[in-house]
């Protein structure tokens, strides 16, 4: 950060965590079934892994025909296609990253609702599906903006092996799950990656605006 002017509303690192502050997250959010599937679907030790498909500045990954994020450099492909390299079944719904041992995972479905109605409704395909699992509540969801003006709501989570974050987005008609987990203790540049990525996340009619802007 040296050099760079302070954003304003910026909270010092002593109070972040996955860059959200500390001092609005209170007890009371569960979060979701989504979630296992960032640290119950993909291997443990992902800062072991080869980066077969390593993701290069300017990249874009996009989910199915509604939403793209932009994949932090570095990081590696494990799930997804870069927009333009659809084949002929088209983008999947799901696509995943990782990197340092964090896997950040976006994926894309029908919903017609809020994003925090959505954030509820993983909340609560966990608790049927997971009642055991071992989540455990650590603050309740607080609204953000992305970089294009997207509302979402976001909440923190942590599990026996790591700790991570949980954001939902609803785009005309599509409900956008996003979840970054990783262990306790994650470099700030890795903390930087997850806040632009979560930031990039935007429905393809905003991307494509922002591409001929």
């Amino acid at each position: 950060m040296t050099g760079l002017e302070t954003p304003t509303g910026w909270v010092p690192v002593e109070r972040r965590l996955f860059g959200i502050d500390r001092r609005t997250l209170l007890p009371a959010v569960l979060v979701a079934a989504f979630a296992a599937l960032a640290f119950w679907g993909v291997p443990a030790l992902n800062a072991a892994t080869d980066l077969d498909d390593p993701v290069r500045a300017g990249d874009v990954i996009q989910l199915s025909d509604s939403v793209t994020f932009a994949p932090a450099a570095g990081w590696n492909v494990e799930a997804g296609i870069r927009q333009g390299e659809a084949g002929p079944t088209g983008n999947p719904k799901t696509a995943q990253v990782v990197h340092n041992g964090v896997t950040f995972t976006v994926t894309a479905d029908s919903f017609d609702g809020t994003p925090a109605e959505l954030l509820e409704q993983i909340r609560d395909t966990n608790d049927a599906e997971h009642s055991d699992s071992a989540l455990t509540i650590d603050g309740k969801s607080s609204t953000f903006t992305t970089t294009s003006g997207e509302h979402g709501v976001i909440a923190k989570f942590s599990a026996s092996s790591g700790i991570g974050v949980l954001a939902a987005f609803v785009f005309d008609g599509v409900g956008v799950e996003v979840t970054a987990y990783g262990p306790t203790t994650i470099d700030a540049p890795t903390q930087a990656d997850i806040i632009a990525m979560l930031e990039s996340v935007r429905p393809l009619d905003a991307a494509t605006e922002a591409g001929a802007a």
